[in-house]
């Protein structure tokens, strides 16, 4: 059968030193690198294919979520075999949408990406770090600028009839949404998929910005939001900071 590679590897930006202004308050940002887009399928398959041959796979887990974790099979989302063969052949995923391995993988918990994250000898972003990303110098108030009107962005704003947004997927590959760039040049902060950020306690971690099921335009000062466990969606992915 047709196996497609993936197009997109690793790319990082640089975010310059500044201030993220929230509500409440304003904080200082040190300069720091961020992936330009999602953590892929295609560079998640490499992950899981590299770390089977690390013996200490489980220091790479936040140390309250390594007990959960018993083989390297708990590494990959659920469904993983049916997700990756599709993304090689670029069929598509539940019948909705076409998914390849420049897809950002979708389904990873959060102690899986934090583990990927430490893995490639980076980290997941904190809060404000990915604000400042999104906000950029001048504070603006959605990652694509001031304007409400998402036209571009991947959202769940004209979702299919008969369909509920909890049972739509419309996950579609990493920097193929040029109207979803940051003020630093970074690629689907607005939608596509949500992503985890780094989080206090890891059994309800964060995670932050828009994804297609969301039906509204997600702000900037809005984005950040808790999941109840740290299981992962099919909405939410991540991306990786240093």
């Amino acid at each position: 059968f047709r196996d497609l590679p993936g197009t997109l590897g690793h790319e990082e930006i640089l975010v310059p030193a500044g201030r993220v202004i929230l509500a409440d308050s304003t904080n200082s940002v040190s300069a720091f690198y961020l992936d330009r887009h999602e953590v892929t399928i295609g560079q998640y398959e490499k992950f899981l294919k590299e770390i089977s041959a690390q013996e200490n796979w489980k220091t790479f887990l936040p140390p309250a979520a390594a007990a959960g974790k018993t083989s390297l099979e708990d590494l990959a989302p659920p469904g993983w075999n049916d997700i990756l063969q599709r993304a090689r052949r670029w069929d598509k995923y539940n019948g909705q949408v076409t998914i390849t391995r420049d897809t950002p993988v979708f389904f990873v918990d959060y102690p899986s990406a934090f583990a990927y994250a430490k893995w490639n000898k980076r980290r997941l972003p904190t809060k404000i770090e990915w604000l400042r990303a999104a906000t950029g110098n001048d504070n603006r108030t959605y990652p694509w600028g001031n304007q409400r009107e998402a036209r571009g962005i991947n959202l769940g704003l004209d979702l299919p009839k008969n369909i509920s947004p909890e049972s739509y997927d419309h996950m579609l590959p990493a920097e193929s949404h040029p109207a979803d760039i940051g003020p630093f040049q970074h690629y689907d902060l607005g939608g596509n998929v949500s992503e985890w950020i780094a989080s206090p306690n890891p059994m309800t971690p964060l995670f932050v910005g828009g994804n297609f099921q969301d039906t509204f335009p997600v702000s900037n000062l809005k984005a950040t939001r808790v999941a109840p466990t740290p299981k992962g969606a099919p909405c939410i992915g991540f991306r990786t900071a240093r």
